[in-house]
């Protein structure tokens, strides 16, 4: 009985710890996040993308709706510690907001990962040691040379000044088509997180598409901030 107690002992040391879920490592690196019925939606959406049966959401949402908290700081983070070989690429509409994303996913990633594992403590581009990591850019900035495995863009257009800008709409539209779309690697799951101010932004461009010959299969979370039932007035 006593050997094959070691056995067993022997067994569990040598066998793979088993990896946290998403709703652990959530507590683990943010024990203070609230998990509001809407969060609750978008996690299991994120869960479905980590599974790889979904490659392409779309979150419209409220601002201060804690969508860049649970997608771009904490599920990208995640991604990363469940498949430190690969890379996930964050994108704002600013280069300066887009590195405080990555700054955030980074320190998650940290939260459960010995420090000393990754290569650099950047924030453009930080790497895990095991060939993956993460990289982040502004909207219309450049990605030469990279590639993602999840590509997530946050609030692609600032407010609702810049959403009136026909220039700005279209170099937000130009930039997904010629940069961001291209870096993306085969199997290769796109999240588009954002407030929506102007019919004719990025994500009405990109349903738009969904009528033409090639649809992507946009998958929708609309999260409203005043909900209205079907049959109101």
């Amino acid at each position: 009985r006593a050997s094959a107690e070691l056995e067993l002992r022997r067994r569990r040391a040598l066998s793979p710890p088993v990896p946290l879920t998403f709703r652990e490592f959530v507590a683990k690196v943010n024990p203070r996040f609230q998990w509001y019925k809407h969060c609750e939606v978008i996690a299991s959406v994120l869960e479905r993308v980590m599974a790889g049966e979904l490659r392409r959401v779309l979150i419209m949402a409220p601002p201060r709706a804690g969508k860049s908290e649970l997608v771009s700081r904490l599920f990208t983070a995640y991604h990363v510690y469940r498949y430190p070989e690969r890379f996930v690429a964050l994108a704002s509409y600013g280069a300066e907001l887009a590195y405080d994303l990555s700054r955030a996913a980074r320190r998650n990633y940290y939260g459960v990962v010995n420090a000393g594992e990754a290569e650099t403590t950047a924030v453009k581009h930080w790497e895990t040691g095991k060939g993956g990591g993460a990289w982040a850019t502004g909207v219309g900035g450049s990605a030469t040379g990279k590639g993602y495995a999840i590509g997530g863009i946050d609030d692609p257009i600032k407010d609702d000044r810049d959403a009136q800008s026909d220039l700005i709409r279209d170099r937000a539209k130009d930039w997904y088509r010629s940069v961001w779309y291209t870096r993306a690697e085969p199997n290769a799951a796109i999240l588009l997180t954002m407030t929506r101010w102007h019919e004719d932004d990025l994500a009405g461009f990109l349903l738009a598409e969904e009528a033409g010959e090639k649809p992507e299969c946009w998958h929708i979370v609309n999260l409203q901030s005043i909900y209205e039932p079907e049959g109101m007035l």
